[in-house]
This record gives C-alpha cells, sequence and structure tokens, in this order.
C-alpha cells in the first residue's frame, strides 16, 4: 500500500510540474510581456522656413529592452507636411511649401513607437523661423518723379532683376526727386544701377542695396553731395560711371569696392581723392577726366593690371593733378594711352610699366618738361602724338621708341628745342613737325630720314625748318 501511495505522488508531483510549466509558457505570450519595454521622447525643433523636400530634421529618439522598434506617424498638421521613416525614426520635410513661416509657423504630430503589442506616443513640435525673403521684381524701371519713387517703394521690393534708373534719360530734362527712402528694401539689383539728371537730390540717403550685378552710374545730378547707401557694394562687373555731378564731394561711401570692370570719373570737380579705389587691382580701362581738386592718383596704387579686350588708359583735364605715381604698379600693355590737358603735370613718371601699342598722346600738359615716364615704349602701331605742351623742351623719354607704323606729330609745343629723343627711330611713314617757334633742331632724325626713302617728311612754322635733303647732308639745325 505505502508502495502504491508512493507512485501516486510521484505522478502527482510530476503532473504539477507539467502543469507549472504550461502555466509558465502561456505567461511569456501574454502581450504586456513579449516585447518588453518601450520608451520615447518628445521631439522638438525650431527651424529655418523653406527647407528642401526630403531635408533631415532628426531623429525620433526611442529604445527598448528587448527586440525591434517599428516608427509610425499617427497625425500631423498641416496634413503631408513630415514624412517619418517605419524603421529609424528619421522625420524628413514631405511637402516644403507647408513649411512657410506665414501660413504654418510651428509643424505638429504624433509620433508612435511599437514593438509588438508594446506601444508608446511622443509630440513633435516643429517651430519655423521667419527668414527675410527676396520680394522680387522682374524686369527694369524707371523711376522719373518723386511720385513714381514714391509708388514703386510700397511694394517693398528686395530685388530687381533688371536695371533700376532713378531720374529723367533724357538729355536737359530733370527730375524733381528729392528723397529715395521709399526705396529702401531694394537690397540687389541685378543689371545696373542709374542715378540721373536729379536737379534737387542731395544725397541717396534712403537706399540700402547691397549688391549691383553690373554697372553703377551716378549722372548729371547738380546737388548731389554723398553717395551714402551704397557702402556695401564690392563689385561692379562692367564698371563705376561718376559722370557731371558738380557738388559731390564724398565718395568715401564706395570703400567697399573690391572690383569694377572700367572706371570712369569725369567732370567731378569737387572730389579731392580717389582713396576710395584703395582696394582696386585690376581695370578693363581707366578714365580720370576733369576731376578738378584731384592733385595726385595715389587711390590706384594697388592697380596692378588692365583686363580688357581693348584697354586705355586716359588722364585728361584735371586742373590740379600733379603727378601719376599712383599708377606706377600697373604694368600693362593698353590700347592707347592719353596724358592731356593738366596744366599742373610736371612729369609722367608712374607711367614707365604701361604700354600702349597703338596710340601715344601726350598734349596740352602745361607744366611737362620732358617725357621721362616712357622708356619702355617701343613700338607704336598707329600714331605718337606731342602737342601743345608750352614747357616741353625736348622728347627725351622717347629714347626707345624704334617703329611707328602710322606716324609720329609734334605741333605747337613752344618751347621745344630739338627732337633730341628720336635717335633710335627708323620706322615710320609720316612725321609732323609744325608751329614749335623754337624747335631748331632736327639732328634726331638723321638716320630715320636716311632708312626711309618713302617718308612723308612735313616741316613747317618751326625756328628751322630744314628740307629732307637738308637734314640728309647734315644742315639739321641752326
Amino acid at each position: 500500500m505505502k508502495k502504491i501511495n508512493a507512485i501516486f505522488n510521484i505522478k502527482l508531483v510530476l503532473v504539477f510540474i507539467v502543469l507549472s510549466s504550461v502555466s509558465c509558457s502561456k505567461d511569456s505570450d501574454d502581450p504586456s510581456q513579449s516585447g518588453g519595454t518601450v520608451t520615447v521622447s518628445n521631439f522638438t525643433k525650431t527651424l529655418n522656413e523653406n527647407p528642401e523636400n526630403g531635408l533631415l530634421i532628426g531623429n525620433i529618439v526611442a529604445s527598448t529592452n528587448n527586440g525591434t522598434l517599428a516608427f509610425s506617424l499617427v497625425e500631423q498638421s498641416p496634413e503631408g507636411a513630415l514624412y517619418l521613416d517605419a524603421a529609424t525614426g528619421a522625420l524628413k520635410v514631405a511637402n516644403e511649401t507647408l513649411f512657410d513661416f506665414e501660413t504654418n509657423q510651428i509643424i505638429t504630430g504624433t509620433v508612435k513607437v511599437i514593438n509588438g503589442d508594446v506601444s508608446k506616443t511622443a509630440q513633435i513640435t516643429i517651430t519655423l523661423i521667419d527668414l527675410e525673403e527676396d520680394n522680387i521684381y522682374e524686369g527694369s524701371i524707371e523711376l522719373k518723379t518723386q511720385q513714381e519713387v514714391n509708388d514703386f517703394g510700397v511694394n517693398n521690393y528686395t530685388r530687381i532683376i533688371g536695371s533700376v534708373t532713378i531720374g529723367s534719360v533724357e538729355e536737359f530734362v530733370y527730375s524733381d526727386i528729392i528723397d529715395l527712402s521709399p526705396l529702401q528694401s531694394i537690397r540687389k539689383v541685378d543689371y545696373s544701377l542709374s542715378v540721373v539728371r536729379n536737379s534737387k537730390l542731395t544725397s541717396t540717403v534712403g537706399l540700402n542695396i547691397d549688391e549691383v550685378g553690373y554697372q553703377l552710374s551716378i549722372v548729371e545730378n547738380a546737388t548731389l553731395k554723398t553717395l551714402e547707401g551704397l557702402e556695401n557694394i564690392t563689385s561692379l562687373s562692367f564698371g563705376l560711371f561718376l559722370f557731371g555731378n558738380n557738388e559731390l564731394s564724398n565718395v568715401s561711401q564706395l570703400g567697399s569696392l573690391m572690383e569694377i570692370g572700367s572706371l570712369v570719373l569725369i567732370n567731378c570737380p569737387l572730389i579731392p581723392n580717389i582713396d576710395f579705389l584703395s582696394n582696386i587691382t585690376s581695370l578693363k580701362n581707366l578714365n580720370i577726366d576733369s576731376c578738378d581738386t584731384l592733385k595726385n592718383l595715389d587711390g590706384l596704387s594697388n592697380l596692378t593690371n588692365m583686363t580688357g579686350d581693348y584697354p586705355y588708359v586716359e588722364i585728361r583735364n584735371n586742373t590740379l593733378l600733379e603727378n601719376l605715381n599712383g599708377l606706377q604698379n600697373l604694368n600693362a600693355s593698353v590700347l592707347n594711352l592719353k596724358v592731356d590737358g593738366n596744366p599742373n603735370l610736371i612729369t609722367l613718371r608712374g607711367l614707365e610699366n604701361i604700354i600702349p601699342f597703338q596710340d601715344l598722346y601726350i598734349a596740352r600738359n602745361n607744366s611737362l618738361q620732358n617725357l621721362n615716364g616712357l622708356e619702355n615704349i617701343e613700338v607704336l602701331s598707329f600714331t605718337a602724338s606731342i602737342l601743345h605742351n608750352p614747357s616741353l623742351t625736348n622728347l627725351d623719354g622717347l629714347n626707345n621708341l624704334h617703329t611707328t607704323n602710322n606716324g609720329i606729330i609734334i605741333e605747337n609745343n613752344s618751347t621745344l628745342l630739338s627732337l633730341e629723343g628720336f635717335e633710335n627711330l627708323i620706322n615710320c611713314s609720316t612725321l609732323l613737325a609744325k608751329n614749335n617757334e623754337n624747335l631748331s633742331n632736327f639732328c634726331a632724325i638723321q638716320n630715320l630720314v636716311l632708312e626711309n626713302n618713302n617718308l612723308w617728311l612735313q616741316i613747317a612754322n618751326n625756328a628751322y625748318n630744314p628740307t629732307k635733303q637738308d637734314i640728309i647732308d647734315g644742315n639739321c639745325s641752326l
């Protein structure tokens, strides 16, 4: 009997063990236990408006102690703004047009993170940053009156894809514009900015322009004194043109310029210096004309190169200009070199490395005594003209000139005594020497006359007027 009871007890224990095992197995299948724990954090982000589609905004931060997580967006506002990668939790821009601050300042959503039957939710909050956006005007605009300036300014355009002309483009017609502040929203002009023929405008205060793509022209503004509002412009790919602004005395506001195509300063009687050009290293062309208070060109001392297809250098009619030393670092071959009408200019030093290959024109420089500074000129494809320089006594400085394919004109140089300086000249089709009342020595061109049977030699109204044969025979001076 005891044996039977023992067997029964053993079976009872085994049944208990089996039942216990089954019971444990059923517990592990309980949904609350199968995926382990899930944790997830709310997602917050500050983002610039107008991002590109597909931009990664960030990742939903979630974790589990067992298994793999899956992510889903259960709601979002505005609908369709967000994309969520189900496997990684990467949150991206789905529709960039909905990320516009003026339409939706906040993007929200709810994310559900799942592991098996276990899930947690978190909130998504994306706050957009309002950026200054281009308010674009496509095309060019001419503003001829103050009322047109006011009316256009109401639109608050920030960018003009074209040109802006402020004033009158008609010759001898002037605008009534006095105030440019309605245009203060304009930051970029893609092509050209012209302020032209405004007889009452005293300054450009009110402009706030950072960029002009092509050209800046300030032309015939009779009362304009300063150029405020243009301080941030750094580049003018075609050029800077200041012309006929009789009261303009302060151009320092253009001192940020790093690049200019052509530089044209004409009839700028009150500009005392050109120091605003100190950052300029290259130009396509250079023309400084009738700047009556300009004493030197030191502001161009960093200019080293001319980049135009047909570059030229013209320094003309500058009443107080004393020297050209500011051009001493310019090493360039130019089409034409003209130094004309500068009554106080006493030397051409500074031009040593500027080599004209077509024309040389030295005229009406009342104080100029010699041509020193032109020693590197050897060949001219067209003409050398030396005219109306009443203090010039000789042609020293052109000692290395040996060829002019067209000719040479020496005329109305009242104190010129000789053609000394032309000793190396051997190729020239035409030489005219006229109206030089003290010129009496032509011996320097004896080699030229001997070597050129077809030379057209015209000598008249000088102190001595030898014929070609006289020069050949050695009767070349008084």
